[in-house]
């Protein structure tokens, strides 16, 4: 079933482990596609901060309270380092050279999109 983000914000997030509260909802964590959830952000009151919630944790969405697998949040800072280095991790990591073909080394390569110059080509 489709819910809206307006339907989560608001909800309570209770640890089915322990039955702790564990937050508030406050916000949706996207993935950079904006396609996948990443993490519920629970606000705990204003002298708490926010905490962050990995979608992985998540047992039920329900309709009165959001159901978490266990008690365990992330800060949001934590949260945060731990995003840009997984981003300068992936940024560091070269692409891998394709396997080189054994049959098309038996030969020139084409040319794609060349022609051969004549005269009227630099006038």
């Amino acid at each position: 079933m489709t819910r809206r983000a307006t339907h989560l914000i608001g909800k309570p997030v209770v640890s089915a482990a322990t039955g702790e509260r564990l937050g508030t909802v406050s916000d949706l964590l996207l993935d950079d596609a904006g396609t996948s959830l990443v993490g519920l952000v629970l606000s705990h009151g204003w002298l708490k901060g926010e905490h962050v919630l990995p979608a992985e944790s998540l047992q039920t969405l329900g309709t009165d309270a959001v159901v978490s697998r266990g008690n365990e949040t992330i800060a949001a800072k934590e949260w945060q380092e731990r995003q840009r280095a997984a981003a300068r991790e992936t940024a560091a990591v070269p692409d891998p050279v394709p396997p080189r073909d054994p049959a098309a080394a038996d030969g020139p390569p084409e040319a794609v999109g060349v022609r051969p110059a004549d005269d009227r080509d630099f006038r």
